[in-house]
């Protein structure tokens, strides 16, 4: 999983990705602007087929959350 979630962050962002990335704060990406973010929400939800919560949205703060979504884990 965490694999196709890099294939999708480095579509997002242009950008080669590895696996520490996964743990960085979105702040420290400088390519992660709110239309990337909109991007990466949408692009796990079709990948993963699970649906983000809008009102969580913005407590994602890196990519590892979103492995808590693709994996089907409560928040």
């Amino acid at each position: 999983m965490k694999y196709q979630l890099i294939a999708i962050a480095k579509n997002v962002f242009d950008a080669d990705i590895d696996e520490e990335f996964l743990y960085k704060d979105r702040k420290e990406i400088a390519e992660w602007d709110s239309l990337a973010h909109l991007q990466l929400v949408a692009e796990v939800e079709e990948r993963f087929k699970v649906e983000i919560p809008f009102e969580e949205v913005q407590n994602i703060k890196s990519l590892a959350d979103f492995l808590k979504y693709a994996k089907g884990e409560e928040r």
